[in-house]
């Protein structure tokens, strides 16, 4: 028997170079594609 959650959330924060945090970031458009803000909006997807 396997118990737990497969559940994952997905958000995107806008850090500008002088943000903490900033050298530790990732590129959402590079990572997720053009469209970037639409898959954040609509949410990811795990199990396919």
């Amino acid at each position: 028997m396997v118990l737990g959650s497969h559940d994952a959330r997905l958000g995107v924060v806008m850090l500008n170079p002088e943000d903490k945090g900033f050298a530790n970031a990732i590129d959402a458009k590079q990572e997720l594609g053009p469209k970037w803000a639409e898959v954040v909006e609509k949410g990811i997807q795990t199990c396919n």
